[in-house]
């Protein structure tokens, strides 16, 4: 016959502080789902092209004209670094969106951005805790996709330009004379000399300063060649640091559609994937994503100026 302790605990019980510990989770998770329960306001974002506010003046105008137009307005303000609209239904927000860009353009402002998204509507207690909506992503809240690919021969065309520049200064920094140095192909420099004497002083000086290149020489009718050909790994350094500067090129200008979590990645050797969940006006992102964009190339001389030399190319999608 079996006896109780009084020390046991009953079968499938447990300690206080466990009970206690489940109880604080299930508030935390309780509290910062509350944002979910809160569905965002169809939205007009303006902005200028580089990312910064419009005056007030404009913006009080610009409401002026959404109310002379009878779109009722639910609230207008500067969120998170944008000039935001607020609306209670996506019809008034869509004719806002139809006439924003037309008036805008009719009072000299063609080059603001008009944008239309979701804005949320957590309150400011559930904000200053952290709490925010779920980000979904295209498969449950749509929005636009755009594969975009890197010109890599507009890339390499314009660095080993830039090389080819670069060498030229370093040998008459040198007083090496030279016949020619001209690029032969996008990974490749052939420089021709008068003397074996020459080409053999410039070969050296350019193993010593540009170590991205092999070398090998040629003798040709009458001229002393020496070929250069970008090494596999500095193309790919290149390449790579094309998409990388377009990645962040476009990491900038998805700031003006005021998307919350974009997925912006690379695809392959030359591609970018871009996903706006939330984005409802494709064009318009379209067109703030589709324009050139400027990258720089710094080099830096290491003759006795040591000045930096600033190159730029575009790359165009």
């Amino acid at each position: 016959m079996f006896t109780s302790h009084p020390h046991m605990r009953p079968i499938n019980t447990y300690p206080k502080w466990k009970y206690t510990m489940l109880a604080v989770l299930l508030v935390i998770a309780t509290l910062f789902a509350l944002p979910n329960l809160y569905p965002p306001d169809p939205a007009i974002q303006i902005t200028q092209e580089n990312g910064s506010l419009i005056d007030d003046a404009l913006f009080e105008k610009i409401q002026a004209r959404l109310v002379e137009k009878k779109l009722i307005i639910k609230a207008a303000h500067v969120e998170e670094g944008k000039s935001l609209i607020r609306f209670f239904n996506k019809d008034d927000q869509f004719k806002a969106s139809d006439e924003l860009p037309k008036y805008l353009s009719s009072i000299g402002h063609s080059e603001l951005v008009v944008a239309i998204n979701l804005a949320p509507t957590t309150p400011d207690w559930l904000k200053s805790i952290g709490g925010t909506p779920l980000n979904l992503g295209l498969d449950l809240r749509g929005g636009v996709q755009f594969l975009m690919q890197v010109n890599m021969e507009t890339a390499m065309d314009k660095k080993i330009q830039l090389y080819t520049t670069e060498i030229k200064t370093s040998l008459r920094d040198k007083s090496i004379r030279y016949s020619s140095i001209v690029k032969k192909t996008n990974e490749q420099i052939v420089a021709r000399f008068r003397k074996a004497e020459e080409r053999d002083n410039a070969e050296i000086l350019i193993r010593t300063q540009y170590t991205d290149f092999r070398s090998v020489a040629h003798d040709r009718e009458g001229l002393f060649e020496l070929v250069l050909q970008l090494t596999p790994q500095k193309i790919k350094e290149i390449q790579d640091y094309a998409v990388d500067q377009n990645i962040a090129t476009f990491r900038n200008r998805i700031n003006e559609l005021g998307v919350a979590e974009p997925l912006i990645q690379k695809q392959g050797r030359d591609r970018i994937l871009i996903q706006l969940p939330g984005v409802q006006d494709s064009t318009q992102a379209k067109r703030i994503l589709g324009k050139t964009a400027t990258l720089e190339f710094r080099m830096v001389n290491q003759g006795a100026n040591a000045q930096a030399k600033e190159h730029q190319r575009e790359a165009k999608f």
